[in-house]
């Protein structure tokens, strides 16, 4: 038996073994219809016994058991990648087995974590070794926790739904509670692009690395993507082939994303800066679409 939620914070690492396959592995995340990556966060460690133990801090059994089992992660890359999600189909159940490890588990998690596994883990002949390329929490306590120790203070909190009643937010925009609908031309949009962990400078559309993209230019994308492994803050998911497919497909405003509006501010009269969608504006504007509504913050 296991009882429903209505949804939970969840996590997955990739250990520096796996992470040779870090694209691969979203994509194995995201296609599950109940997981929603909110953020992704690259972390090296000055020391992985240390990051080890934080990761099983939490842990159903002691660490003293799971020392043998973790041995091999100390000679791993000093470099991982935390993926938070949220968790709309949180089915759990208590494990089983030694009662000394009896836990509590999430069927949704542990099904995409053991394909994972199954796909990547190192292998001895035609079995599966136990060196793991990716973890995932158990609870939502646990994502909390590690959170707390990357440095989030909100914990969990930091994910906590900040939308108003008409549209959605992403988590980092905070809030966004007054606003006004307005068909803009394309012409008259900038989107802020990164230049270093703090500093940026204003572009219009098809000047953007996501414009380019689509264009063909695929190196500019790429470097300007990976340049935001190394920054201090968390990044989205759009690696270079989910942008790809997520283009091929998008439609803007349509069910059931009507009111997911492209958001920004006017920094000047008739002037906007997108402050959430840049990938998507860049899709409208390589199909030629010269003019959309957006929602402009007041």
């Amino acid at each position: 038996m296991y009882k429903l939620k209505k949804e939970r914070y969840d996590y997955f690492i990739i250990w520096g073994n796996g992470l040779q396959y870090k694209e691969e592995i979203i994509e194995i995340i995201e296609g599950n219809p109940y997981l929603e990556i909110l953020a992704i966060k690259k972390h090296c460690p000055k020391n992985v016994e240390k990051l080890v133990k934080a990761v099983y801090s939490y842990d159903y059994a002691p660490f003293k058991h799971l020392t043998n089992k973790t041995r091999y992660l100390l000679s791993t890359e000093a470099s991982v990648l935390f993926i938070f999600i949220r968790n709309n189909n949180p089915r759990e159940t208590y494990i089983e087995g030694n009662p000394l490890f009896k836990h509590k588990e999430c069927l949704t998690i542990k099904s995409v974590k053991e394909e994972i596994r199954d796909r990547f883990n190192e292998r001895k002949g035609d079995r599966r070794t136990e060196d793991h390329v990716v973890h995932a929490s158990d609870n939502q306590s646990q994502t909390d926790y590690i959170l707390k120790y990357l440095g989030y203070k909100e914990g969990v909190g930091k994910f906590k739904s900040r939308s108003n009643l008409l549209i959605p937010v992403t988590y980092h925009l905070g809030k966004f509670n007054r606003f006004s609908l307005k068909e803009v031309d394309l012409s008259d949009v900038y989107c802020s692009i990164a230049t270093g962990p703090e500093t940026d400078m204003l572009r219009s559309v098809c000047e953007t690395p996501h414009y380019r993209f689509l264009s063909g230019d695929v190196a500019e994308y790429n470097e300007y993507r990976t340049m935001f492994e190394d920054f201090p803050c968390m990044m989205d998911d759009q690696f270079p082939a989910r942008y790809k497919k997520f283009a091929s497909s998008f439609e803007y405003l349509k069910a059931p994303y009507s009111t997911s509006y492209i958001l920004a501010k006017e920094v000047s009269p008739g002037r906007y800066q997108i402050i959430d969608g840049v990938h998507r504006i860049a899709i409208l504007a390589y199909r030629g679409i010269n003019n959309c509504i957006i929602a402009v913050k007041k």
